[in-house]
């Protein structure tokens, strides 16, 4: 296998996991409350360690295959001197070990007996957020620089937010109708409601204008594989929106007529945003390896 290929599933891993670690955990943090907290706590705490696995693996993996990429393929890429120049002499280097002290941080975080919800968002969040290290959003010089870096910063914490939140906010659905609980899960329900309008409109305005820096000064070729690429995630997420919307508008609304046909509904739509949103990731996790030009 290509160097080239482990390196986008090595990112799609990544991201998928680190938005998990972030979506899940805000989640949890700003929407659950009462006795619901305790029930949602034990599924997405296993939840948690299989994606501690999967980041930790990605994250060691990423070196080296970076190393590979940067050298002359997998001979370099266990190379003690390559490697070492790699991680002390390029931003890339600076990236990984940036997320390697975030990964021990979350680890910690995950251990620790006290406020460890509280500790394993913030963790995550400087963990995913390490993403804005590498990549296009270290494509420009100057002022433009630090506005691409913040706002990559913002689309990935306000996406991961969206895309981490829906595998709890299927949870809370799957024991919504029980008679003993509706009332608290319907109220995280309506609170994921309402910070969702939030994150879902952070998400296409910092996609916009991180589209808009990216593209600046590129031709346009309709021939490009990253314009084809970010053609079919942007079509991916106008469909996320639309099914998030109808949730919220068509079949909310229709709850007090019929509880059941109407979390029903809301289960499946979550479901398919899950996989969309999949999708998505494996898609960032590819064009983001390409020259948009």
């Amino acid at each position: 296998m290509s160097p080239e290929t482990v390196f986008i599933l090595c990112r799609w891993a990544f991201f998928g996991a680190a938005i998990y670690l972030w979506g899940a955990n805000a989640y949890l943090a700003a929407c659950v409350r009462g006795p619901l907290l305790p029930v949602l706590e034990l599924p997405l705490r296993r939840g948690n360690r299989i994606a501690l696995v999967t980041v930790f693996t990605a994250t060691v993996l990423l070196l080296p295959v970076r190393t590979a990429l940067i050298a002359d393929g997998w001979t370099d890429a266990v190379s003690p001197t390559v490697i070492k120049d790699v991680l002390f002499s390029t931003s890339i280097g600076q990236a990984w070990l940036a997320q390697s002290a975030c990964l021990i941080a979350l680890c910690l975080a995950s251990r620790a007996r006290r406020h460890a919800l509280p500790l394993i968002v913030m963790a995550s969040g400087a963990l995913l957020a390490t993403s804005s290290m590498t990549g296009h959003a270290t494509m420009n010089d100057g002022w433009r620089d630090v506005v691409h870096r913040i706002n990559d910063c913002l689309h990935i914490l306000s996406g991961g937010a969206w895309a981490g939140a829906l595998v709890p906010v299927l949870l809370t659905l799957s024991h919504a109708s029980h008679a003993d609980s509706i009332p608290e899960r319907e109220k995280a329900l309506i609170r994921f409601s309402r910070y969702g309008h939030v994150t879902v409109l952070l998400v296409l305005l910092t996609g916009v204008i991180n589209s808009s820096l990216i593209l600046q000064g590129t031709s346009l070729d309709p021939n490009s594989e990253y314009l084809r690429l970010l053609a079919i995630k942007i079509l991916i997420v106008s469909i996320m929106v639309l099914v998030a919307v109808f949730n919220r508008y068509v079949v909310v609304p229709r709850i007090g007529l019929s509880r059941e046909r109407a979390y029903a509904h809301l289960r499946m739509m979550t479901l398919v945003e899950c996989i969309l949103a999949s999708l998505v990731l494996g898609l960032v996790a590819w064009f983001g390896t390409l020259d948009p030009s």
